[in-house]
């Protein structure tokens, strides 16, 4: 019984000592559980085989909903270049990698196996641009109010904010107009802010319905934004329909003299091209155009273009 009850103090000492060395560990020293190994340490390298750069870089497990943090930083992945990116610990081997190049195209793989290759090529082959990137757009902005406009923003509809003024830090005063450019959707919120800090927006305008929109009293009430009393709209869209290159187009307001100069310049619009043009603002609103070809036999000539009803010419086959 001695043995046995002295057996039975040695092993509650033991275990005193073992409790003591567990409630002293040192701290975020966690221990694994008995027959349990812990997970293993994950990289890959990411392989840029595209002549742009990469600007962002978004890696999560393929059974995560969200592509997290930017991996890149300030530091873009140069074209031709290779980065090595550390995981940590996990028990994952499949991952899903994004990559938004300078360009702002994107491209992704998904369900990439880090634990067979921990390589991942990027090529270029399956990039796409988003749908924000897109088509370059213009409108010219008319200030018809009472008041100067300090500020005008232009957002797409499902943007959480209003971006950048496109006025930057100028003022539109009162019967001033300004060209708006942007790239994306046509339907798109704008917000004015004026002199007094009063501000007006108007949401879901579709301001490729018309090249020209006017600032005046009323217009954020209005079923369609008020157009320009003054003439047609300065920019024209111009799609090239005709199987053929066009190297010269002419605008004439009717009535008027035979003077007006080739919009085109030296730029050749080829078949299928489309081009946005920049037209002097004046009180007519119907056109004719006169189209030249390349090769022989290469005139056309298009009547009854009314700028104020549209702003885009497509030119048929001759």
């Amino acid at each position: 019984m001695a043995a046995a009850h002295g057996q039975r103090r040695m092993g509650l000492g033991g275990a005193a000592v073992a409790l003591g060395l567990v409630l002293h560990a040192p701290p975020g020293r966690a221990e694994t559980p008995r027959g349990q190994t812990q997970p293993a340490l994950r990289a890959m390298t990411i392989v840029n085989h595209t002549q742009v750069n990469v600007s962002e870089l978004y890696v999560s497990p393929a059974t995560v909903d969200q592509w997290g943090f930017d991996r890149l930083g300030e530091s873009p992945l140069r074209a031709g270049g290779s980065l090595r990116i550390q995981l940590g610990r996990s028990r994952d081997c499949l991952y899903d990698v994004k990559v938004i190049y300078e360009d702002a195209s994107q491209e992704e793989r998904r369900g990439q196996n880090i634990c067979r290759s921990r390589q991942v090529a990027f090529d270029g082959s399956a990039a796409i641009a988003p749908p924000e990137i897109g088509a370059e757009h213009r409108i010219t902005l008319l200030n018809q109010s009472a008041r100067p406009i300090k500020q005008v923003y232009l957002s797409a509809a499902e943007a959480a904010q209003w971006g950048e003024d496109r006025l930057a830090d100028a003022s539109l005063s009162v019967g001033d107009e300004r060209d708006l450019s942007w790239r994306g959707p046509c339907t798109m919120d704008l917000r004015v802010v004026f002199e007094n800090r009063s501000a007006e927006e108007r949401r879901d305008l579709d301001l490729c319905a018309s090249a020209a929109l006017s600032i005046e009293p009323g217009w954020t009430t209005a079923d369609v934004p008020p157009r320009p009393k003054d003439g047609p709209a300065t920019g024209i869209v111009v799609v090239n329909r005709s199987g053929r290159p066009v190297t010269e187009l002419y605008l004439l307001a009717e009535g008027t003299p035979a003077n007006s100069r080739d919009l085109l310049g030296t730029t050749v619009l080829p078949d299928g091209g489309t081009i946005t043009l920049t037209l002097a603002r004046t009180t007519s609103c119907r056109y004719s155009a006169h189209v030249v070809f390349s090769g022989p036999d290469a005139g056309s000539d298009i009547a009854g273009v009314d700028l104020c009803k549209t702003t885009r010419i497509e030119i048929p086959p001759p």
